[in-house]
């Protein structure tokens, strides 16, 4: 009975990671389209919009910018096709992951953009340029409202924008943000100005491979602990480790998703002590549980809400 009631609730996972996945490619049809207005009924009531370093709060501040700005820039205030423009989204790479209640979502999308005007098109939006690539990637969150998956925050960050006939390698270095102003100052602003976590094409940020040569066995923790600090996120199965950088102020996730706690740590490492007397005194052999689909999937969304709650400074 267990089983049959674990393949439900997988299956029912699955259902959802397919909607969500239909949810994201429809925003992309619709902003294919010119199709303002449907793009902001994908959002929920309470949905946000985190654009070139803005963030666009609620109905009223999406279409702020979805039917006014971008629909009087890309449409000249017509809410579907423009003849001559293309304007293509295409969705691509999802990793979606939802949470184990069904009721909230996470994932990330590319997204690749193709645009331009024919030339016989007459009114042109001159600040376009003829045609175009563009790049970037969605970080977004969903929630289920109503039993229909909506969209919660679409986080959109730059990653190029090149002129076709030049290419990306002859782009502009821009700083990933556009606003100046926020609304009302900016009518059609975003609520909020914030700075934007990524930087655009030539910045190519990497993970940095390190090798730790200073002899003696802690020799890696202790690299480890020198750099750790209250923006880091550290992943790690070693408890005395785990501690020592919750006393620099980082966070720290075990490889199951687990967190460690300043209030925890202190029974993980009492624990670990007694575990270690009993493996030498042979009254237990072995180790823990296998790691399987479930921890690494729980690992994906702790280190998720990890990386958020870092970006927004919540502890």
């Amino acid at each position: 009975m267990d089983e049959l009631k674990a393949l439900r609730h997988e299956l029912a996972l699955l259902q959802d990671v397919a909607a969500i996945r239909n949810l994201q490619h429809s925003y992309g049809y619709f902003m294919d389209k010119g199709l303002y207005q449907e793009v902001v009924d994908l959002f929920a009531d309470d949905g946000e919009l985190h654009f070139m370093g803005g963030i666009f709060v609620g109905k009223p501040g999406l279409e702020r910018l979805y039917c006014g700005r971008l629909r009087d820039g890309f449409t000249h205030g017509i809410n579907g096709p423009a003849y001559g423009l293309m304007c293509e989204h295409i969705q691509l790479q999802d990793v979606i992951h939802i949470a184990e209640d069904r009721q909230s979502a996470k994932a990330r999308f590319r997204a690749l953009l193709l645009g331009g005007s024919h030339v016989t098109k007459q009114d042109r939006n001159p600040r376009l340029p003829l045609q175009w690539w563009e790049g970037g990637l969605y970080e977004n969150e969903y929630v289920r409202e109503d039993d229909v998956w909506k969209i919660r925050i679409l986080g959109h960050h730059l990653t190029f924008q090149a002129n076709y006939e030049e290419g990306w390698a002859h782009s502009a270095v821009t700083s990933g943000s556009l606003w100046t102003k926020p609304y009302p100052e900016d009518p059609f602003g975003p609520d909020r100005i914030v700075d934007s976590p990524f930087k655009p094409w030539p910045e190519t940020p990497l993970v940095r491979r390190v090798v730790v040569t200073t002899e003696g066995l802690d020799a890696a923790d202790d690299w480890i602990v020198a750099h750790a600090g209250p923006a880091d996120i550290v992943v790690t199965a070693d408890i005395p480790l785990a501690a020592r950088c919750l006393e620099k102020g980082a966070r720290v996730l075990g490889p199951t998703g687990k967190p460690f706690t300043e209030n925890g740590i202190g029974m993980a490492l009492a624990m670990r002590e007694l575990m270690a007397t009993l493996r030498d005194s042979g009254e237990i052999r072995g180790g823990g549980p296998a790691f399987g689909k479930q921890d690494r999937s729980r690992f994906l969304q702790a280190l998720e809400q990890a990386v958020q709650d870092a970006r927004r400074g919540r502890r």
